[in-house]
């Protein structure tokens, strides 16, 4: 073996397969580092900031009010409800979404989505993503959620319209993180039949 293959096994590089082709070398190295037990906390202390290249020193302050913020967020989860807004083209490809408030599996554009505080009036919170998303102004907004189940007979299906004074909790339910909302105009809403027994939509 010469010594440029003896460097490439090493520390990386591309040796000759049994083909003649070149592959990479993937083989990872570790270092195995014995530390006296007074010393683990100052080498293993964040380095103060002066000492540390401006540019890292930002990308360290950018990832330290990253991660301040997911842990809020994620001690605060259970104050909020995520909210996908649907339409008919979405009801027509998925039916499952007529009889669950959030199929599995299913992913949604980011953009047409609120992250909606469950204590707050649910229509004050959908209406300007709404608006925006689906260029339904909202006075014309007519916006559906599936609800039903509770009682013998009583079938899930997109049959509840959300009403001036719901909040976001009682339109979710209690133990709800995520919530898919139909939304339609008051054009479609006249011209709208949803037959649940077949779970198709006209």
């Amino acid at each position: 073996m010469c010594i440029r293959d003896r460097f490439g096994a090493n520390f990386g590089g591309a040796t000759t397969s049994y083909w003649g082709t070149n592959t990479p070398c993937t083989i990872s190295a570790y270092m195995l580092v014995y530390i006296k037990k007074p010393q683990v906390a100052t080498l293993t202390a964040a380095p103060p900031l002066d000492t540390i290249p401006d540019h890292l020193r930002r990308r360290y302050e950018r990832d330290e009010v990253d991660r301040i913020k997911k842990d809020r967020e994620q001690a605060e989860a259970h104050l909020y409800t995520k909210v996908h807004f649907i339409d008919s083209h979405d009801l027509a490809e998925h039916p499952s979404l007529f009889r669950s408030k959030r199929p599995r599996g299913l992913t949604f554009p980011s953009g047409r989505g609120v992250r909606a505080l469950n204590s707050a009036l649910a229509l004050d919170s959908f209406a300007s993503v709404v608006e925006d998303q689906f260029n339904i102004p909202r006075e014309k907004q007519f916006l559906w959620c599936v609800a039903g189940g509770t009682e013998a007979g009583d079938e899930l299906g997109m049959k509840r319209l959300i009403l001036p004074g719901d909040t976001v909790e009682s339109v979710a339910g209690y133990d709800r993180e995520e919530l898919c909302v139909f939304v339609s105009s008051l054009a479609e809403t006249g011209n709208m039949v949803v037959d649940h027994s077949s779970n198709s939509y006209d």
